[in-house]
């Protein structure tokens, strides 16, 4: 191991924090907290057919989305290969189907630990195949 290394460097950043430099306003959490009126952070805008709105999120609610991002981020680094070497998505068209054929999943590799029940779901799906609830 490189004896100059730093082990922050290793370490996911932190999500936002209500005490930074952030543009944070009090408002409504649109995610997982119950639409708590609090300090919320603008964190992009959603749309739907003929609407858009901004997104704002709470600090528990960002520390929460932000894990399930890294998840995200580790997984798409640990993707299994098919027989051909393509590597398999974690998403896919609907109109493809299901994984079929040969897949080689990777064992160990640099994805650590889930921070997040999604993230579980993700660790699982590359290494194991897994992608139903069960």
């Amino acid at each position: 191991m490189n004896a100059n290394l730093n082990v922050d460097e290793l370490l996911a950043p932190l999500p936002a924090q209500t005490d930074d430099d952030n543009a944070w306003v009090n408002g409504w959490c649109w995610l997982w907290c119950g639409w708590r009126y609090t300090s919320v952070l603008w964190i992009g805008a959603v749309g739907t057919f003929g609407a858009q709105a901004p997104l704002f999120a709470c600090g528990d609610c960002l520390n929460r989305l932000h894990a399930m991002v890294w998840d995200y981020a580790e997984a798409q680094h640990e993707l299994p290969t098919d027989a051909c070497g393509r590597v398999v998505p974690l998403y896919r068209r609907s109109a493809d189907g299901l994984r079929s054929g040969a897949v080689r999943y990777r064992r160990g590799g640099r994805h650590r630990r889930a921070r997040s029940p999604l993230g579980e779901r993700f660790l699982r799906a590359v290494t194991e195949g897994a992608t139903i609830d069960g």
